[in-house]
């Protein structure tokens, strides 16, 4: 009974990214699948493609509406991933629930955040960061299969803070290193708890200069230990986005 309850209180922690602002559309929390036919010389492109779809649908069930997904490849290594209604993105945030093959078919389940109505100006996002530059995010995850999972976090943070996030030529860079470990799960009853260590510099790559160094820590739980982990590395990467959008906010209106 206690396994049960934690369950749903894990479930409802995972939707939970407070309230809109007053006045702001309705956010949403929904789960989707999207399936990618299986090319086996390109792995990694066909996990890319499901995940576009689940987001497309995540989308779609939330406002009823068909949309497109732009997703944007770089060096075959990194992917962006937005999904566009009415020229603005819809999906606060995600999170990968599962993967698997299945039928010659790649299926990835996620659960989003996602707006209802379509955002308006000032009431979704906080401003644009003076000159609206672009930041670049490359976080390598050690001893983890999903090696993007702390990446996707930093990215996540740093867009909820009004910063432009992109690939490829960029005004400041975000780089850094993270890894997760087991904690003690005594008395959880099933489930398992992981810490996850991030340690990231924001970078003016144009004067080779630090505008600030930080390391965060962030623990999450969940029935599996892949998903506790990811978890754990995704928040350590959200906290640490939200706080460098704060550092690069603070140099450029200096």
């Amino acid at each position: 009974m206690k396994r049960a309850g934690l369950a749903v209180l894990l479930l409802l922690a995972g939707c939970a990214h407070g309230p809109a602002r007053r006045g702001g559309p309705e956010r949403v929390c929904v789960t989707a699948e999207g399936w990618s036919a299986v090319v086996p010389s390109d792995q990694l492109g066909t996990a890319k493609r499901a995940l576009a779809e689940a987001q497309r649908k995540a989308v779609e069930a939330v406002t009823g509406v068909s949309v497109r997904a732009r997703t944007r490849v770089e060096q075959a290594v990194s992917v962006e991933q937005k999904i566009w209604s009415d020229a603005e993105g819809r999906i606060l945030s995600y999170e990968v629930l599962g993967e698997r093959e299945e039928g010659g078919f790649h299926k990835t389940r996620i659960r989003a955040v996602v707006l209802k109505d379509s955002p308006q100006p000032g009431q979704t996002r906080p401003a644009s960061l003076p000159g609206d530059p672009k930041v670049a995010v490359v976080v390598d995850t050690w001893a983890f299969p999903d090696r993007g999972a702390a990446e996707r976090g930093v990215a996540q943070g740093l867009k909820e803070a009004g910063v432009k996030v992109g690939f490829g030529a960029a005004d400041y860079v975000v780089s850094g290193e993270a890894s997760v470990a087991p904690l003690d799960s005594g008395g959880l009853e099933g489930f398992v708890s992981y810490r996850a260590r991030l340690a990231v510099e924001l970078k003016d790559p144009a004067k080779d200069e630090v505008i600030a160094a930080r390391n965060f820590e962030a623990s999450a739980m969940d029935v599996s230990r892949p998903a506790a982990a990811g978890k754990a590395l995704a928040q350590a990467g959200r906290l640490a986005g939200e706080r460098l959008a704060a550092d690069l906010r603070a140099r450029l209106e200096e």
